[in-house]
């Protein structure tokens, strides 16, 4: 039991730091999560003409995060906002459980295991998105456990862990991000281990067919229920790459796509506005393209998400809290590249599961849309993989 002391009170320290702050912040849903709000309080009274909307018509996989507001707000009643809150707490601190646990199951210490999960817990940004409605908070705790699950093999686990990876994916589409980097994982620890490909293939097998049923089944009911006759699709995969690729607004959003596109309801007639797009503005050099990537790089990994998401105006402390923010963040990249140094010279061969998400992640966001809050999913991995920079003596490669 006293093995279980460290993770219990990190447990307890993060739920109650994160939903004290969270509930003293007066957060109001904008843009798209005060959409995905105000679909869920009509789904909650059965009210399904969302589904005519252009919004959700193409980006029907928006359906299951929505879908999950309006269980709790049919639950919750006049309480549903602060419940959705606590509940995103309680996601974060799932997550922070998990990257203990992930941790200590890759460099097998205590010490390495806490570590990373007091880093997690004193990353400012994670703290000022616990209020705010998005489907960043549910999605990466699933994420996360399917991982954990993953890496203790056996096909039961395999299992889980990919009905953990779709349910994932319909609140949030990363999920074919954790099911490559799992299947990659088992490639290089078959050819390091030099060990017979059945069992790999076996693996693959049972982790495809339970994340292509899960996702299959989800989709039936959202389309049987008539809750969206799209069911959970993404009819436009090629909006992230127009905006991702687009030089002038370094791979960010922008307002010209969106009055571009947007209004185009035909789905062939967008499709080729889209592509005219991408021609029009991508980069038309080299230089080009390195200056693009480093931009987006710069982006995703060294500026701070507006507090826009969860303040109505911007508290006197920002200044502040960007710049202790970077400096966080910085410092976990650092931690993570020397202790990838460390893990490449004796390590757990655990330890190649995180830095392959890792790698996956940051390479998706070269070429799609990219945002600073995007990061969410790298940050418990970079936690994961800086651990090792305490590494216990006598750390071995098996």
């Amino acid at each position: 039991m006293k093995k279980m002391y460290p993770l219990i009170a990190l447990a307890v320290c993060s739920m109650a730091l994160r939903t004290f702050i969270a509930l003293r912040i007066d957060s109001v849903p904008v843009v798209d999560f005060a959409r995905f709000y105000d679909t869920a309080r009509a789904i909650a009274v059965r009210d399904w003409a969302f589904n005519r909307t252009p919004y959700f018509t193409i980006w029907a996989y928006q359906t299951g995060f929505a879908l999950y507001e309006a269980i709790v707000i049919r639950l919750s009643g006049s309480f549903a906002k602060t419940a959705l809150i606590v509940l995103n707490c309680l996601y974060i601190t799932g997550t922070n459980v998990f990257v203990y646990l992930i941790a200590g199951e890759i460099t097998e210490s205590r010490k390495c295991a806490v570590f990373a999960g007091v880093l997690y817990l004193l990353i400012p940004e994670v703290y000022t998105l616990a209020p705010v409605l998005t489907n960043q908070h549910l999605a990466l705790f699933l994420l996360m456990s399917g991982f954990y699950l993953a890496l203790n093999g056996g096909s039961r686990a395999i299992a889980v862990a990919a009905v953990l990876f779709a349910l994932g994916n319909c609140i949030r589409p990363l999920g074919v991000i954790a099911v490559a980097a799992v299947l990659l994982f088992n490639l290089l620890i078959c050819i390091i281990r030099k060990e017979k490909p059945l069992p790999l293939v076996k693996t693959c097998v049972i982790l495809l067919a339970a994340y292509m049923l899960t996702l299959g089944a989800a989709n039936a009911v959202v389309i049987g229920s008539g809750l969206n006759p799209n069911g959970l699709a993404n009819n436009d995969p090629l909006w992230k790459f127009a905006a991702g690729l687009d030089y002038e607004h370094k791979g960010a959003w922008s307002r010209e796509l969106t009055e571009a596109v947007y209004a185009i309801e035909d789905a062939e007639l967008r499709k080729a506005a889209e592509l005219d797009y991408i021609a029009a503005h991508r980069p038309q050099s080299i230089q080009q393209w390195s200056e693009l990537f480093l931009g987006k790089i710069r982006t995703l990994w060294l500026e701070n998400p507006d507090l826009q998401w969860s303040f109505t105006e911007p508290p006197t402390w920002s200044a502040t809290f960007y710049a202790v923010n970077i400096r966080v963040n910085i410092a976990l990249w650092v931690m993570a590249l020397i202790a990838s140094t460390i893990i490449w010279k004796r390590y757990n061969t655990a330890a190649i599961l995180p830095g392959i998400a890792l790698l996956l992640y940051a390479g998706a966001h070269l070429l799609i849309e990219v945002q600073p809050r995007y990061r969410d999913f790298a940050l418990p991995l970079l936690c994961i993989l800086a651990s090792a920079v305490v590494k216990p003596r006598g750390w071995v490669k098996n």
